[in-house]
Protein backbone atom coordinates (compact mmCIF):
# COMPACT_ATOMS: atom_id res chain seq x y z
CA UNK A 1 0.00 0.00 0.00
CA UNK A 2 2.66 2.73 1.05
CA UNK A 3 4.79 1.59 -2.14
CA UNK A 4 1.02 2.63 -4.19
CA UNK A 5 0.60 5.04 -2.74
CA UNK A 6 4.24 7.15 -3.54
CA UNK A 7 3.78 5.64 -6.74
CA UNK A 8 0.60 7.83 -7.15
CA UNK A 9 2.51 10.61 -5.37
CA UNK A 10 5.36 9.97 -8.05
CA UNK A 11 2.88 10.24 -11.29
CA UNK A 12 0.70 13.45 -9.97
CA UNK A 13 4.18 15.15 -9.59
CA UNK A 14 5.47 14.42 -12.97
CA UNK A 15 2.73 16.37 -13.92
CA UNK A 16 3.26 19.58 -11.58
CA UNK A 17 -0.09 18.47 -9.48
CA UNK A 18 1.09 19.31 -5.75
CA UNK A 19 1.47 16.74 -3.21
CA UNK A 20 0.48 17.81 0.31
CA UNK A 21 1.46 20.16 2.77
CA UNK A 22 0.61 23.55 2.26
CA UNK A 23 1.94 25.01 -0.91
CA UNK A 24 5.17 27.62 -1.12
CA UNK A 25 4.92 31.00 0.22
CA UNK A 26 3.59 33.12 -2.85
CA UNK A 27 1.53 30.17 -4.53
CA UNK A 28 -1.88 28.77 -3.75
CA UNK A 29 -3.63 26.47 -4.82
CA UNK A 30 -6.81 26.08 -7.66
CA UNK A 31 -9.05 24.12 -7.90
CA UNK A 32 -7.27 21.51 -9.48
CA UNK A 33 -4.37 21.07 -7.45
CA UNK A 34 -1.85 23.08 -9.13
CA UNK A 35 0.44 25.84 -7.90
CA UNK A 36 -0.75 29.40 -9.22
CA UNK A 37 0.68 32.22 -8.11
CA UNK A 38 -1.09 34.35 -4.95
CA UNK A 39 -0.86 37.84 -6.03
CA UNK A 40 -1.06 38.75 -2.64
CA UNK A 41 2.01 37.52 -1.23
CA UNK A 42 4.06 36.93 -4.39
CA UNK A 43 4.82 40.57 -4.46
CA UNK A 44 7.47 39.69 -1.38
CA UNK A 45 9.07 36.95 -2.81
CA UNK A 46 9.79 38.85 -5.46
CA UNK A 47 10.83 41.64 -3.92
CA UNK A 48 13.14 39.08 -2.13
CA UNK A 49 15.03 38.23 -4.90
CA UNK A 50 15.32 41.64 -6.14
CA UNK A 51 17.29 42.71 -2.61
CA UNK A 52 19.46 40.18 -2.42
CA UNK A 53 20.94 40.12 -5.68
CA UNK A 54 21.26 43.90 -4.87
CA UNK A 55 23.83 42.97 -2.14
CA UNK A 56 21.39 43.92 0.34
CA UNK A 57 21.56 41.67 3.35
CA UNK A 58 19.29 39.92 5.24
CA UNK A 59 18.84 42.24 7.64
CA UNK A 60 17.29 44.94 5.34
CA UNK A 61 15.36 42.44 3.95
CA UNK A 62 13.36 41.36 7.05
CA UNK A 63 13.39 45.00 7.63
CA UNK A 64 11.28 45.46 4.45
CA UNK A 65 9.19 42.52 4.79
CA UNK A 66 8.21 43.74 8.41
CA UNK A 67 8.03 47.45 7.38
CA UNK A 68 5.61 45.89 4.66
CA UNK A 69 2.76 43.87 6.67
CA UNK A 70 4.46 40.59 5.38
CA UNK A 71 4.22 37.38 7.56
CA UNK A 72 4.88 33.77 6.81
CA UNK A 73 2.38 31.50 6.38
CA UNK A 74 1.53 30.94 10.14
CA UNK A 75 1.51 34.47 10.86
CA UNK A 76 4.62 34.84 11.94
CA UNK A 77 7.48 37.26 11.16
CA UNK A 78 9.95 36.39 8.77
CA UNK A 79 13.28 34.69 10.32
CA UNK A 80 16.84 34.52 8.21
CA UNK A 81 16.25 30.54 7.79
CA UNK A 82 12.83 31.69 5.98
CA UNK A 83 14.56 33.89 3.31
CA UNK A 84 17.11 31.44 2.99
CA UNK A 85 14.83 28.64 1.90
CA UNK A 86 13.16 30.88 -0.31
CA UNK A 87 15.75 32.13 -2.17
CA UNK A 88 16.89 28.07 -2.79
CA UNK A 89 13.48 27.38 -3.82
CA UNK A 90 13.65 26.31 -7.27
CA UNK A 91 9.59 26.53 -8.23
CA UNK A 92 10.30 30.58 -7.47
CA UNK A 93 11.91 30.08 -11.24
CA UNK A 94 9.08 27.74 -12.70
CA UNK A 95 10.46 24.76 -11.79
CA UNK A 96 8.69 21.86 -10.31
CA UNK A 97 10.01 19.97 -7.99
CA UNK A 98 9.42 17.06 -5.47
CA UNK A 99 10.72 14.65 -2.88
CA UNK A 100 14.26 16.58 -2.94
CA UNK A 101 15.13 16.59 0.10
CA UNK A 102 17.65 13.62 0.85
CA UNK A 103 16.44 11.37 3.72
CA UNK A 104 16.56 11.42 7.69
CA UNK A 105 19.99 9.93 8.95
CA UNK A 106 20.60 7.22 11.15
CA UNK A 107 20.22 9.31 13.88
CA UNK A 108 16.65 10.28 12.22
CA UNK A 109 17.23 13.79 12.15
CA UNK A 110 16.52 15.29 8.11
CA UNK A 111 18.96 18.23 6.36
CA UNK A 112 16.44 19.80 4.46
CA UNK A 113 19.29 21.26 2.46
CA UNK A 114 20.56 17.99 1.89
CA UNK A 115 19.15 16.73 -1.84
CA UNK A 116 18.69 13.69 -3.19
CA UNK A 117 20.85 12.61 -6.09
CA UNK A 118 18.03 11.99 -8.18
CA UNK A 119 14.15 13.69 -7.69
CA UNK A 120 11.48 14.97 -9.88
CA UNK A 121 12.26 17.93 -11.73
CA UNK A 122 9.50 19.87 -14.26
CA UNK A 123 10.85 22.37 -16.45
CA UNK A 124 7.56 25.27 -16.81
CA UNK A 125 5.71 23.06 -14.14
CA UNK A 126 4.18 25.81 -12.18
CA UNK A 127 4.27 29.64 -12.70
CA UNK A 128 7.38 31.83 -12.49
CA UNK A 129 7.97 34.48 -9.97
CA UNK A 130 11.43 35.45 -11.13
CA UNK A 131 13.18 34.44 -14.55
CA UNK A 132 15.67 31.65 -14.59
CA UNK A 133 18.51 33.57 -15.05
CA UNK A 134 17.92 35.42 -11.78
CA UNK A 135 17.33 32.15 -9.94
CA UNK A 136 20.81 31.14 -11.49
CA UNK A 137 22.24 34.49 -10.38
CA UNK A 138 21.18 33.95 -6.76
CA UNK A 139 22.52 30.79 -6.48
CA UNK A 140 25.70 31.67 -7.55
CA UNK A 141 25.59 34.63 -5.30
CA UNK A 142 24.45 32.34 -2.32
CA UNK A 143 27.48 29.73 -3.33
CA UNK A 144 29.92 32.36 -3.48
CA UNK A 145 28.97 32.76 0.24
CA UNK A 146 29.08 30.06 1.51
CA UNK A 147 32.43 29.48 0.04
CA UNK A 148 33.66 32.47 1.24
CA UNK A 149 32.90 31.57 5.08
CA UNK A 150 33.89 28.43 4.71
CA UNK A 151 37.79 29.90 3.20
CA UNK A 152 37.95 31.89 6.00
CA UNK A 153 40.40 32.06 8.69
CA UNK A 154 39.50 29.68 11.51
CA UNK A 155 40.66 32.54 13.41
CA UNK A 156 37.44 34.62 13.43
CA UNK A 157 36.95 38.25 14.31
CA UNK A 158 34.24 39.01 16.38
CA UNK A 159 33.99 43.24 16.16
CA UNK A 160 31.16 43.38 18.76
CA UNK A 161 33.18 41.61 21.46
CA UNK A 162 32.96 42.74 24.83
CA UNK A 163 29.81 45.50 23.68
CA UNK A 164 27.02 43.17 23.47
CA UNK A 165 24.95 43.09 26.93
CA UNK A 166 21.83 41.31 28.16
CA UNK A 167 18.66 43.57 28.46
CA UNK A 168 19.52 44.76 32.10
CA UNK A 169 22.99 45.65 31.26
CA UNK A 170 24.59 42.97 33.56
CA UNK A 171 26.12 40.35 31.82
CA UNK A 172 28.41 40.75 28.77
CA UNK A 173 28.69 38.10 25.53
CA UNK A 174 31.44 37.16 23.90
CA UNK A 175 32.44 35.88 20.59
CA UNK A 176 32.56 31.84 20.44
CA UNK A 177 32.44 29.55 18.08
CA UNK A 178 29.39 26.39 17.79
CA UNK A 179 30.20 23.33 16.41
CA UNK A 180 27.38 20.50 15.12
CA UNK A 181 27.02 18.54 11.93
CA UNK A 182 30.45 19.26 10.94
CA UNK A 183 30.00 22.95 10.54
CA UNK A 184 30.67 26.15 12.81
CA UNK A 185 28.17 28.80 13.83
CA UNK A 186 29.86 31.73 14.92
CA UNK A 187 27.90 33.18 17.83
CA UNK A 188 27.92 35.79 20.54
CA UNK A 189 27.52 33.75 24.23
CA UNK A 190 26.58 35.07 27.63
CA UNK A 191 28.79 33.43 30.13
CA UNK A 192 25.42 33.04 32.55
CA UNK A 193 23.85 29.99 31.91
CA UNK A 194 20.36 29.86 30.43
CA UNK A 195 20.44 32.55 28.29
CA UNK A 196 20.55 32.30 24.54
CA UNK A 197 23.26 32.77 22.01
CA UNK A 198 22.80 35.16 19.12
CA UNK A 199 24.11 34.81 15.65
CA UNK A 200 26.99 36.16 14.96
CA UNK A 201 26.22 37.17 11.45
CA UNK A 202 22.89 38.23 12.34
CA UNK A 203 23.47 40.48 15.03
CA UNK A 204 26.74 41.96 13.01
CA UNK A 205 24.66 42.82 10.21
CA UNK A 206 21.39 44.22 12.16
CA UNK A 207 24.37 46.86 14.04
CA UNK A 208 25.88 47.72 10.62
CA UNK A 209 22.92 48.01 8.81
CA UNK A 210 21.71 50.24 12.05
CA UNK A 211 24.85 52.62 11.89
CA UNK A 212 24.68 52.90 8.28
CA UNK A 213 20.69 54.22 8.09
Amino acid sequence: LSAETRKGLTEAAKIGLHCGGKPPYGFRLNQDKYLEIDETTAPAVKQIFKMYLADMGYTAILDWLEQHGYRTAKGNPFSKGSIYSILHNEKYAGVYVYDKAASKDENGRRNSHKYKDNYIRVEGGCPALITPEEFAAAQKKLKDRSDAKQNYSTKHYYPLNGKVWNSDGSVRYSGCVNHSNGKKYYQYRCVESGIPSVNADALEEAVFFAMRT
